[in-house]
């Protein structure tokens, strides 16, 4: 694989997991400042980490927005480079991906 499909595949990988860990947070902060609890599977509720403000609900809703439009384009890139590797190049890196395929 070239360097720059190395390195986009690596800088992917890692907006991925930040945004799996910022969204979620991002999310409670908005229900949080809407003014509404966040109930986990309905087993618990999270405790309230910043008071009712309709500023920061509006702040923290945009972010979590934006950054869910972000992710659904990293996921759709990050699929489709799957794809072109695996049917295209046919250069073994979607069978080192895929579960029982590697080589």
């Amino acid at each position: 694989m070239h360097r720059h499909m190395w390195l986009t595949a690596e800088a992917v990988h890692y907006a991925l997991y930040a945004l799996i860990f910022v969204m979620p947070v991002l999310g409670w902060l908005a229900s949080n400042a809407f003014g509404s609890p966040v109930s986990v599977f309905g087993l618990f509720t999270l405790p309230n980490i910043v008071g009712k403000d309709d500023a920061l609900a509006d702040l923290f809703g945009n972010w979590h927005q934006r950054l869910g439009y972000l992710m659904t384009g990293l996921l759709v890139l990050h699929i489709g480079a799957g794809l072109f590797h695996g049917v295209i190049k046919r250069d073994g890196v979607f069978s080192r991906m895929w579960p029982g395929l590697s080589r």
